[in-house]
């Protein structure tokens, strides 16, 4: 049951709420029309705060700091804000960036170790 709830809780946060403030708040709608060269120019800005809030989060969770400056760590949050972004900007779904987004922390926390990284221990081999 508490490995339900943790799944939830992954949905909220970082998911639902983070997709809300750096997709779907900074990024204009498909529906509103913007040109492709300001739409991309808003895109770049709001991924540059992706990354940088990732950063700003190592500061307020030191025992995860390690893990959150990783430069792998933040390679991997700058692709799948590629990958977010373009998914939103082709569909307009926040359903759409909220599950992907949800299904590759799921993935990284719990298939790769992320879990104890964040913890600031050393990952178990399977």
């Amino acid at each position: 049951m508490r490995a339900v709830f943790n799944l939830v809780k992954l949905l909220f946060v970082p998911a639902l709420l983070e997709e809300l403030i750096f997709r779907v708040g900074l990024l204009p709608h498909l529906t509103e029309g913007v040109a492709t060269g300001p739409w991309l120019a808003w895109a770049a800005l709001r991924l540059g705060l992706y990354v940088l809030a990732n950063v700003v989060l190592s500061q307020l969770r030191p025992q995860a700091a390690a893990a959150l400056r990783d430069r792998r760590f933040l390679l991997m949050v700058l692709w799948l804000g590629l990958v977010l972004t373009t998914l939103y900007g082709l569909t307009g779904s926040l359903f759409a960036v909220t599950f992907v987004h949800w299904l590759t922390v799921v993935v990284w926390l719990y298939g790769f170790g992320g879990l104890a990284r964040l913890r600031g221990e050393a990952p178990t081999a399977a």
